[in-house]
């Protein structure tokens, strides 16, 4: 609904916004805006990069410029004050300032790493929220850094750059340059074909980037659009547009982001028309307008300050290994009736964690704590197997006694600090507990402890018992949070233990990748089988998992080639102590399907669980992988709802077609159910096929969950069941470059065959006070539709062609009853006045039905015939979902078309070049007149250009060829 947000009401969710800043597999390094200053940035360099003291002072370099920027474009209200940059662990230690602490790659609010194949060395920010909300990171390349001339000769000034980057990063705006091919020119409200800029009043001209960079067939006068690769090059020099930074940062007249204020210059006013992502996902606000929204400027926070010196300081600190303290509970409660136990479930989950799970390079400490607290090993370095056996031997043996959470986080804090570097900042804590604490120090205790010495602790909530404190403890201290329901199909004990890892080592490819975890219950006898496949990203250290209930099973497991491994083989271990059968292929797992039998020998039913877990091929292969995370997991609003994230790629080229499905694990005796999540830009889903999968929740269903507040798990898995998954290169720019040259080429689509992964998704914890829908009830109106689109027109038929994708009754579940379809010959007037714009009613309809929408998520084509034809005027349209409820969905984004008589070749006019402003045309009109000798000089003209343009021809491919010395056509004015 980015439609229907208010952003003035921004700071009633200030502390979703917090939430939606999380990143997947934890949240990103915070960063604290107070007295106008922004500190705690965190600029991390990944460890491929080869070691490069010029680059930190590179950093230093565009951050001070970019401070600079900054706080002229938010009129003097915000800069840096402080960045923190965090070099490799394997660079030279003098290049630091001290050791790292909570700092991580992982989390980092700025990446310094390879090139992003589909954008090349271009800055980009990884957004996959809705407007107003922050973005993940941005992401910057060293040669962008370091090669100054390259940098400033494709996108200007590189602090400048920064604060566009940072518009997406902070506040959530998006570009205000086109996009998608159909978005870089637009109607104005004359029917004039205009430019997609903003401000309006940045002049340029257009050139044909598919022709030699020749002059565009365009006239705005026509009504008809130029050829499809005809793109808007704005003036480098004498430019008086003032705005924006969201669309041409690289032009010196640009210093500052475009309002929606009258009483401000028109040269940084807002243009509501052009074709843009701003204008479409903020409902057509400016980039003031949203930012004014977000806690940083909201009610009139932090007014403009004068302040002398912007320039913020910098502390370069290294990275140090991962350090984890396992804090377990082994109260009495940990033995409860279950077969296994709960406290035989912590100790079989610990020891497949130890042993297999954390990579090496890894310190991991031990806590027990029931009534008081202990320690059972300080911080061991994992780099061998007989390093992790002797952890695994200092696992509990028994539990019994009270619950003293407090002591065990604390006692957790001295193992940390007796570990290396004599520092808990950094360190993260591993909290297991199924039960209510009834012993002091309590979490509350504790918790100003450990934020003070930034501890980082992940907590799992085993069983409904546990208490309420655990998630929030998590939240407050920048950990995950997970829960195990100990429903029969629920696999999310050891889910979360790997996830604890996997989102901890995205700076390298050693993580291991889950791609398989299920429960099934086998009865007395029964044999289940079943299948997986490892597909080429994968294959190193693969291992397949099988936990059993109450009696050993058999397993037999063959490889694509017809080689069985069963309880004969050697790579074969069953441990009766963990109720455990392990099998390790040796060397790399053959590519193609694995099938596995496993056999309950039982007289009794019971459960198994499967998990299989692999590594990448080798270490310069990127793993598809798959990560998720939840809008929120702590829900006080009524009634609830929660967006499911999924990130599916392979290094950082997305993977688009996939099935993905989110399976929640709900409160008792509700069953588990499935949520589809979709990557077309729809509904909850921001950007299409950026590898980002995304689905309302919202079936959360009224339970008693006793004392403690209500739970769901969420399980995240991603296959290619429908044979659609795709690997492709699409071409991509952050901030726009000065020509489009170093854009990498859209590349042929490749299928990505077989695979299948899995991710934990984490935990939701509902307050009591929320409030559900009562049976029947409908509160959640449709989605807006986001991708109206006006595809095609008929002068002859006076018709129009519209497409969007249908929303559903609830967001986007379900179907919607009806659509509201309207016209106007005013953008404003259809925008601000929906409901007095001209209702299309099936009669006007000539292809399609708007009293019978098709299910979400399906393609809608509706041909609508129009009263008025010719040149001048154009056609806006939006559409409003209603659902049998009543409830109405917002208002979709505005299409426009016009119906004019399509140009006689003969008589396209040549090229229209806009003055300042774009209000004014001057025109070159040559008129064949069968003459020979004219002919003869048009011939001449044309060549000569020919020659001339031939130096700005656009690049296959932006890497192949030098860029000294080439001209830009951007310096080419008519």
């Amino acid at each position: 609904m980015r439609c229907a947000m208010d952003f003035r009401l921004a700071s009633t969710f200030s502390v979703v916004i917090v939430l939606l800043a999380a990143s997947v597999g934890g949240q990103r390094n915070h960063i604290v805006f107070n007295n106008n200053e922004y500190g705690g940035l965190l600029v991390a360099i990944h460890d491929s990069i080869p070691e490069d003291p010029y680059l930190i002072e590179r950093i230093k370099t565009v951050f001070t410029d970019a401070s600079r920027y900054l706080y002229n474009a938010t009129e003097a209200r915000a800069h840096f004050k402080n960045v923190t940059i965090l070099i490799p662990r394997t660079w030279n230690e003098s290049l630091a300032d001290e050791a790292a602490t909570t700092e991580k790659f992982c989390i980092a609010n700025v990446v310094v790493d390879q090139p992003n194949p589909e954008y090349g060395d271009n800055p980009y920010v990884k957004q996959t929220k809705p407007c107003g909300k922050p973005g993940e990171y941005m992401h910057l390349t060293s040669r962008w850094l370091t090669d100054i001339a390259f940098a400033e000769y494709y996108w200007g000034d590189s602090g400048k750059v920064v604060v566009h980057e940072w518009g997406h990063l902070r506040w959530g705006l998006f570009d205000e340059y086109a996009t998608e091919d159909v978005e870089h020119f637009y109607y104005d409200e004359s029917g004039r074909v205009q430019p997609t800029r903003c401000s309006a009043a940045i002049a340029g001209v257009s050139r044909d980037i598919d022709n030699n960079f020749r002059s565009c067939n365009r006239n705005p006068d026509s009504g008809v659009y130029p050829s499809p690769g005809c793109r808007f090059f704005p003036n480098l020099n004498s430019n008086d547009g003032r705005s924006s930074y969201l669309f041409g940062n690289y032009l010196d007249s640009v210093s500052e982001f475009c309002h929606s204020d009258p009483s401000k210059p028109a040269s940084s006013r807002h243009n509501r028309l052009a074709r843009n992502k701003q204008n479409k996902n903020c409902c057509y606000s400016s980039a003031w307008e949203v930012m004014l929204g977000t806690p940083d400027f909201f009610n009139g926070s932090n007014t403009a300050r004068e302040v002398e010196d912007t320039a913020p300081s910098f502390r370069v600190v290294q990275e140090r290994d991962l350090r984890i303290v396992l804090v377990l509970d082994v109260s009495g409660s940990m033995n409860n009736a279950n077969n296994p136990t709960r406290f035989e479930l912590m100790i079989q989950s610990c020891a497949k964690y130890i042993q297999y799970t954390v990579p090496n390079n890894t310190y991991i400490g031990i806590v027990e704590f029931s009534t008081t607290a202990g320690t059972l090993s300080g911080m061991v370095y994992i780099d061998s197997a007989q390093a992790r056996q002797q952890l695994v031997d200092k696992l509990p043996a028994r539990a019994s006694g009270a619950t003293c959470i407090g002591c065990g986080l604390r006692e957790g804090v001295k193992v940390l600090e007796g570990g290396p570097g004599a520092t808990a900042a950094g360190g993260i804590l591993f909290l297991l507990s199924d039960g209510e604490e009834n012993r002091i120090p309590d979490i509350d205790d504790v918790t100003p402890e450990l934020i003070s010495k930034k501890v980082i602790v992940d907590s799992l909530a085993f069983s409904a018992d546990a208490d309420d404190k655990l998630t929030h403890l998590s939240q407050v201290t920048n950990g995950l949070a997970f829960y195990y329901s100990e429903s029969s199909q629920s696999t999310a004990l050891n889910d979360a233990f790997a996830s604890t890892i996997a989102g901890r080592t995205c700076s390298g490819n050693t993580a291991s990748v889950q791609l398989i975890s299920i429960k099934p219950t086998l009865t007395a006898g029964d044999m289940f089988s079943g299948n997986i496949v490892i597909d080429s990203s994968i294959g190193s250290e693969t291992i397949f998992f099988f936990f059993w209930q109450s009696q050993e099973v058999d397993v037999k497991l063959t490889s694509p080639d017809g080689t069985v491994y069963n309880d004969t083989s050697p790579a074969y271990q069953a441990d009766p102590s963990t109720r455990s059968i392990i099998i390790q292929i040796p060397g790399r797992a053959q590519v193609g399907r694995w099938t596995y039998n496993v056999t309950n020998p039982s007289a009794n039913d019971q459960t198994v669980e499967i998990a299989v877990e692999s590594k990448p091929a080798d270490g310069s292969t990127s793993p598809i992988r798959l990560s998720s995370t939840l809008s929120s997991d702590l829900i006080s609003e009524s009634p609830p709802v929660v967006i499911i994230y999924a990130y599916l790629s392979q290094g950082y080229v997305p993977v688009t077609g996939a099935s993905v499905f989110a399976t929640v694990d709900r409160p008792h005796p509700h069953l588990p159910t499935e949520v589809q999540l979709f990557d077309n830009g729809v509904g909850a889903d921001v950007s299409k096929d950026d590898g980002v999968y995304s689905g309302y929740f919202l079936d959360f269903e009224e339970a008693d969950c006793g004392d403690r507040e209500c739970r769901y798990s969420v399980q995240v898995t991603a296959d290619d069941k429908d044979g659609n998954a795709l690997i492709r290169i699409i071409g991509k720019m952050g901030a726009l470059p000065k020509n489009f040259s170093v854009i990498p080429e859209t590349g042929d689509p490749t299928p990505v065959g077989d695979f299948a992964r899995i991710s934990a998704g984490g935990v939701i914890q509902v307050s009591d006070d929320v409030k559900y829908r009562e049976p029947g009830e409908d509160l959640f109106p449709p989605s807006a539709i986001t991708d109206l689109e006006a595809v095609a027109a008929s002068y002859e038929n006076q018709t129009i062609e519209l497409q969007w994708t249908a929303t559903g009754d609830d967001f986007d579940k379900g179907t919607a009853a009806y659509y509201d379809l309207r016209y106007s010959t005013s953008f404003s007037h259809i925008l601000d006045n929906f409901d007095n714009a001209t209702v299309i009613t099936d009669q006007d309809v000539v292809i399609g039905n708007l009293s019978n929408p098709e299910q979400s998520e399906t393609l809608e084509t509706f041909v609508v015939r129009m009263p008025v034809r010719g040149t001048g005027t154009t056609y806006y349209f939006a559409v409003k979902a209603v659902d049998d409820g009543g409830n109405v969905g917002a208002i979709s984004n505005i299409a426009q078309q016009t119906l004019v008589p399509p140009l006689v070749p003969s008589l396209v006019p040549p090229l229209v070049v806009e003055d300042e402003g774009g209000l004014k045309y001057w025109h070159i009109i040559i008129i064949v007149t069968g003459s020979i000798l004219l002919v003869a000089v048009i011939v001449f003209i044309i060549a000569a250009v020919y020659s001339y343009r031939s130096q700005v021809k656009r690049k296959n491919k932006y890497h192949n060829k030098p860029y000294e010395g080439k001209d830009n056509p951007l310096k080419v004015q008519a």
